[in-house]
């Protein structure tokens, strides 16, 4: 989501991406341990947890019910009761709507913040009316402000593909890769991907040791994806499977960019743009017991050029070639 304002200046970025990322690799092997121990801990109260259920759903109903820790729910036999504490009755029917019995289920309570609509679900790369709302939601921030010093496609350049060259086989002076429109659709799509487990595609992650939403990967290039796959590098999301006082499930930290700088540089010779992007993001969760928490976060982003065909096939002009998100 987006709360950027368009009157900060565009400044020079050049942190030292390597010492990020030294930096946040060295707190995973304290974190990982951390979180077995609690892992260990809530298995072991699963257990007695399930059983007593279990043997209380028996001795109520004097047949056998079976606890389903995953979906939450009891079932009679082949038949679904339905969420623990207002199941449905022995003979009720099976195929009815799911019953929602934890106030984060509520639609009302599906994001701790305010998403645009186009956010609300899981991206769609095939809904051009996404990528529009997301331009439209993009274009009055510093990204749309960045963009406008890109060609722009309303002074006559275009990114059509298909008019890279003239009809004599020249190159067309009015082709760029990169241009307003691409540059803030792109980027804008990009962060709220990388700042919305919905949107991104990444909410099961949330409760996971190890994070790896491929539904992500299109943003990256090859050789960046294969870095953090070696080096056991996170990808750049918020997780935070250690804080026992987050919300149980559902959604927990949704970023909103509070500020946008990035530092871009033309490639006469490729004819290509790249740039180094920092992004200041407020996150906010929801609590187990239904209050918001804050945590403020510095996303790094290193923006190349997709042009020379990355090697992961992706559609994007726009990849990231390096990131590291710092929370504060």
């Amino acid at each position: 989501m987006t709360s950027d304002s368009p009157k900060t200046a565009k400044r020079a970025v050049t942190p030292d991406l390597s010492e990020l990322i030294a930096a946040d690799k060295a707190n995973r092997a304290r974190e990982t341990r951390i979180l077995e121990e609690k892992r260990t801990r809530e298995k072991r109260k699963k257990v007695i947890a399930i059983a007593s259920a279990s043997t209380a759903a028996v001795l109520l109903f004097g047949s056998l019910v079976i606890y389903d820790p995953f979906t939450q729910s009891l079932r009679w036999g082949n038949g679904e009761l339905g969420q623990i504490g207002v199941g449905q009755q022995p003979g009720g029917d099976a195929t009815s709507a799911p019953i929602i019995t934890n106030w984060w289920q509520e639609p009302e309570n599906q994001f701790p913040v305010d998403v645009p609509e186009w956010s609300k679900t899981i991206y769609n790369p095939e809904n051009a009316e996404t990528s529009q709302k997301a331009y439209e939601s993009f274009f009055g921030t510093n990204v749309g402000m960045v963009g406008t010093g890109l060609p722009a496609e309303s002074t006559g350049f275009t990114s059509d593909l298909s008019k890279q060259f003239l009809e004599d086989g020249s190159k067309n002076p009015d082709f760029s890769y990169w241009t307003d429109k691409v540059f803030t659709t792109e980027v804008g799509l990009m962060i709220e991907r990388l700042t919305n487990p919905v949107f991104g595609g990444w909410v099961d992650s949330q409760f996971l040791t190890e994070a790896v939403p491929t539904s992500l990967n299109d943003l990256f290039t090859q050789r960046a994806l294969e870095e953090m796959r070696n080096t056991q590098t996170r990808y750049p999301i918020l997780l935070d499977t250690l804080d026992e006082d987050l919300v149980e499930g559902g959604t927990r930290w949704v970023g909103q960019m509070e500020k946008f700088e990035v530092t871009l540089s033309f490639n006469a010779m490729t004819g290509q743009y790249q740039g180094l992007a920092k992004v200041d993001i407020l996150y906010t969760s929801w609590t187990k017991d239904k209050k918001k928490v804050t945590r403020s976060a510095v996303l790094t982003l290193n923006l190349v050029s997709n042009a020379g065909n990355s090697g992961n096939d992706s559609d994007n002009r726009i990849l990231i070639d390096g990131s590291v998100l710092a929370v504060n």
